[in-house]
């Protein structure tokens, strides 16, 4: 022990010796014996808990009766749940709540100390063989928690981690940290969320092993129901013993530390020849400096408080920013994988496309060849069944081609360049003038910009939407119309229409490959354009969407990021 923190000792013992003489003299005291005082306990081993011979125990419950000893308050402990305790608490059935953490919802009903007397963390722990390396391993898990613990909905509690990270667990709540742990032993959970303090002592006992997932320190507090006539007595004189018990490395505080927790302090017993001869010497210098000693006392309290926050709360920073660090790391390497083996199903699908033209063409080829010659000697039942072998074989051929445009969008990309959406749009609508004609359809079109893109697959996915508004026509005469919008980031183009539109339980459907909502006989085609649509979209760095409704028409809106892109021209307002 060093010099300066033996004289703070002695110094410290010396003023409080004079602070408690003056209060004597003048006939004033902090105390107030003979009051009885019901305490909620609840199983949270070795924090505090009910012992197998029914003894109230552990930590802050040798550490309340320390206090009420010293002061000759009389204790009634009331065991129950966490729960139970907190609705004793709202109704006043009880006087004090030790080991809760602040939370800002219970101020509504709770009176908290102002010192703390423990901090605690919180853990992930699963059985042997299952594998929780970080929070993304629980998406989709079954996650037992005590019902209204801290580390279930409080601030950086396991249930506000899971949703800031989007992962989707399903949380099965319990009465005690025991019951979480058993629902794991006993398969009806994935993995369990308790106290750090608590699983130290009992992942042995439920056959469990600790994760890396380690979250929310918690620092815990006494706390009394909201108003009691007693609280602010309470409080301070609790407050009061907590500080001195604090400011005493041989303390019964740190004795407790080392005892529930083995949290080591360092000790120093000091002569007691020397202890009385050095307070002899300083009582007469600190009788002249008392009120500057006293509040120098206070500084230096305030001061190392300060400085033990710092140094947790730098702690807590280091360990999320690992946990960080390993959940990015982990992210990337899933990302890679997943890409590789996009790839790799891209490259499959191509070659096997591509390798399934020739014999097609062969099939296709002999059937109408079959066709051509035999006709007129077979009856009209061959006929018929020649009819349909070209008609699939056709239809067949269409397919594979369909399946080559949608795997080459990611498999043959070009460099984005400038793009002129009027000059696109226009090489559309001559490309389908023959439907437009047969349909009547009448285009209205804005002032289209210059984007930054690949030409080929923008004018893909224009030819897509505007075809499918004159391929899906109703019975009123059909008008399509192209608009555009922008914001910062994006281009935001539409194509409106007031054909025989969709219903909303298909609109996620109608985006995959080869989903179609109508026969081929009634409607051509195989069910790709829109997914063909989506994918360019995607390459373009934005999304798309549809809004519709059966009979009234459908509008599609997808975005293309702007990367730089420039306006080609001042937009028409659009009715």
């Amino acid at each position: 022990m060093t010099g300066n923190s033996f004289f703070h000792k002695i110094t410290s013992w010396v003023s409080l010796i004079l602070v408690l003489t003056f209060l004597c003299l003048t006939g004033f005291g902090f105390s107030q014996s003979g009051i009885s005082l019901k305490v909620g306990i609840y199983q949270n081993e070795p924090k505090l808990f009910v012992d197998e011979a029914g003894n109230p125990s552990g930590f802050w419950v040798e550490l309340l009766n320390h206090i009420a000893q010293e002061e000759g308050w009389v204790l009634q402990y009331v065991p129950g749940t966490w729960e139970e305790n907190i609705e004793r608490l709202k109704v006043r059935a009880i006087d004090i709540m030790p080991d809760v953490a602040y939370n800002e919802d219970r101020t509504a009903f709770l009176d908290y100390s102002e010192e703390s007397a423990y901090t605690s963390w919180s853990g992930v722990y699963v059985k042997a063989g299952t594998t929780v390396d970080s929070l993304l391993d629980l998406d989709g898990r079954r996650i037992a928690v005590m019902h209204q613990s801290v580390n279930y909905i409080g601030n950086s509690g396991i249930k506000s981690l899971l949703k800031a990270f989007d992962i989707e667990g399903i949380f099965i709540e319990k009465d005690s940290y025991a019951e979480v742990l058993e629902a794991v032993k006993n398969d009806e959970a994935d993995a369990a969320v308790t106290s750090k303090d608590f699983a130290i002592l009992h992942l042995a006992d439920y056959e469990l092993i600790s994760t890396p997932i380690i979250f929310q320190p918690a620092t815990l507090y006494f706390t009394f129901p909201k108003g009691n006539a007693n609280n602010s007595f309470l409080i301070d004189t609790i407050d009061s013993h907590i500080r001195a018990l604090k400011g005493n490395e041989s303390s019964t505080y740190y004795k407790l530390m080392t005892k529930w927790f083995n949290v080591q302090s360092e000790k120093f017993v000091i002569p007691q020849w020397v202890f009385w001869l050095l307070s002899v010497s300083i009582l007469f210098i600190s009788l002249l400096a008392v009120g500057s000693q006293l509040l120098r006392i206070r500084v230096k309290e305030r001061t190392s408080a300060l400085t033990l926050e710092i140094q947790r709360r730098k702690r807590f920073e280091d360990e999320l920013y690992e946990n960080k660090r390993l959940l990015e790391e982990t992210v990337r390497e899933r990302t890679a994988a997943l890409k590789h083996s996009n790839e790799e199903l891209e490259r499959f699908a191509y070659i096997t496309s591509h390798d399934l033209q020739e014999p097609l063409r062969m099939i296709t080829s002999y059937l109408q060849l079959l066709e051509s010659r035999y006709r007129d000697k077979i009856d009209s039942d061959a006929n018929d069944f020649i009819f349909y072998a070209v008609d699939g074989a056709k239809r067949m051929q269409q397919l594979i081609n369909d399946l080559l445009k949608y795997s080459r969008l990611d498999t043959h990309k070009k460099e984005h360049g400038p793009v002129d959406c009027n000059d696109v749009v226009n090489d559309v609508l001559s490309n389908l003038e023959i439907a437009i004609k047969e349909s009547g359809a009448d285009i209205q079109l804005m002032t289209l910009p210059v984007v930054t893109g690949d030409e080929t697959q923008l004018r893909q996915i224009f030819q897509n939407l505007i075809g499918n508004a004159v391929k899906f026509k109703g019975d009123r005469p059909l008008k399509i119309a192209v608009n555009v919008n922008e914001d910062e980031e994006y281009w935001w183009f539409t194509v409106k229409d007031n054909g025989i539109g969709i219903e909303e339980k298909y609109f996620e459907r109608i985006f995959q490959v080869f989903q179609r909502l109508h026969g081929s006989r009634q409607y051509d085609g195989n069910g790709i354009g829109l997914a063909i649509c989506r994918k360019i979209v995607e390459n373009h760095g934005g999304t798309i969407t549809v809004s519709s409704k059966a009979g009234e028409g459908s509008r599609f809106t997808f975005s293309i990021a702007k990367r730089g892109s420039k306006h080609a021209g001042k937009n028409r307002e659009f009715n």
